[in-house]
């Protein structure tokens, strides 16, 4: 299966000497089976997986009335995160036996005296059942500012169902620089948005998207529809990411139309359970002229954003919505 990547906040294992400039620990420990602690419901089996080159976890839940697991690696003296690096890994999880799926999966930082950090630094980890997929995670925020102060990470997630086994994977750590990190990331992104191959039709009516000038064009027959409604859908591919984009800036503008537009907003969705935050679009111009929006991503979950729509709700029968100059301004 293809790789999914993911950012949290909020895409070879690395043989690097034991311990990096400014103290960033050495990626390797993180494939070293005796620096993860075991922690779960179940019973717990941490090895090293040469044919996949990661560390693995098999869990047998059999015994457990409620599966969890949720295994931990302890930074030792000396080892320290850098506010100017991102944690970057390959983590992957499937149910061997059992009901297939997870609930949810959680990745946070833990201070010495085993004290959560607040989001983004406890946020939520993509979970597909088996599937690998790639996350980053920012080291520092506007609330904890110096990574030196997180000692514990711990990685895993809920299965959905009681009585079964897993095994999960993880690989590849790396610490890519932050500021080049999430400026490659922006452009990648910018000139995704203005592609229409990568938008969907979402629409109570018949929509048709097309390329305009500098953007999206999403034409709509709303004749046989009683709620007129458009929204739609940007896919976050493998190596697109909302996470480390501080907002995203366009023009929009609605035309013809007979009937003024009711609201819009930005709706983001990620893997089960759902996610639909709202990012409210305020739309003020009269039918025809061109707005500029921005709309600032600042939830948590952000980065496991699978998806997201934007559009309108009218009350018209024939709608034209377009999108130009489409832009992810970068966090750092």
């Amino acid at each position: 299966m293809s790789a999914r990547t993911f950012f949290l906040g909020c895409a070879a294992t690395l043989a690097l000497p034991a311990m990096l400039l400014s103290g960033t620990p050495d990626p390797g420990i993180f494939l070293q089976p005796e620096r993860w602690n075991k922690n779960t419901s179940g019973e717990m089996t941490i090895s090293r997986d040469e044919t996949e080159n990661a560390v693995r976890f098999d869990i047998d839940f059999k015994t457990a009335r409620d599966p969890w697991f949720y295994p931990f690696i302890r930074l030792e003296p000396g080892e320290s995160f850098d506010a100017g690096k991102v944690l970057q890994f390959d983590y992957k999880a499937q149910v061997t036996e059992g009901t297939p799926g997870f609930k949810f999966g959680f990745i946070w930082m833990v201070d010495a005296g085993n004290r959560d950090f607040k989001p983004p630094f406890r946020t939520s980890l993509p979970v597909t059942d088996g599937e690998w997929c790639t996350v980053t995670m920012p080291l520092v925020s506007k609330t904890m500012t110096d990574p030196a102060a997180i000692r514990i990470i711990r990685i895993g997630a809920n299965p959905n169902a009681t009585g079964g086994k897993v095994s999960a994977w993880i690989r590849n750590v790396r610490f890519p620089d932050a500021a080049t990190f999430y400026q490659m990331n922006a452009e990648k992104l910018s000139k995704a948005l203005s592609n229409p191959k990568n938008w969907q039709p979402n629409t109570s009516g018949k929509m048709t998207i097309s390329g305009t000038d500098g953007g999206v064009g999403f034409a709509v027959d709303f004749s046989a529809a009683k709620d007129p409604w458009l929204y739609p859908r940007f896919n976050l591919t493998d190596d697109l990411t909302l996470n480390g984009i501080k907002a995203l800036e366009f023009e929009a503008r609605v035309r013809p139309a007979d009937a003024p537009v009711k609201l819009a907003y930005l709706m983001l969705n990620r893997p089960e359970p759902n996610f639909n935050p709202k990012a409210w679009i305020p739309y003020t111009r009269p039918n025809g002229e061109w707005q500029k929006i921005t709309i600032l991503l600042n939830h948590k979950e952000k980065g496991t954003a699978t998806s997201f729509n934007l559009g309108i709700n009218t009350s018209v029968k024939n709608i034209t919505f377009e999108l130009r100059n489409l832009k992810a301004v970068p966090e750092l």
